[in-house]
C-alpha cells in the first residue's frame, strides 16, 4: 500500500513540476518579447472563465 501511494506521489509531482516549468517558460517569453503581463482582474476573471468550462464539462470526464 505505502509503494502504491508513493508511486502516485511521484507521478504527481514529476505533473508538477512540468506544469511549474511550462508556466516559467512562457513568463520567460513573454518578459524577453515585451509582451505587458496580465494584471489581477485580468487573471481573475480568465481564471473564473477556465473553471467554470472545466466544471461544465466535469460529468463528461466521469463517464
Amino acid at each position: 500500500m505505502t509503494w502504491i501511494l508513493a508511486i502516485i506521489a511521484a507521478i504527481c509531482a514529476v505533473g508538477w513540476v512540468f506544469s511549474w516549468l511550462s508556466f516559467k517558460t512562457l513568463a520567460h517569453y513573454f518578459k524577453e518579447k515585451g509582451y505587458p503581463m496580465p494584471e489581477e482582474k485580468d487573471i481573475k476573471r480568465n481564471s473564473d472563465s477556465i473553471i467554470k468550462e472545466i466544471l461544465s464539462k466535469l460529468p463528461v470526464l466521469f463517464l
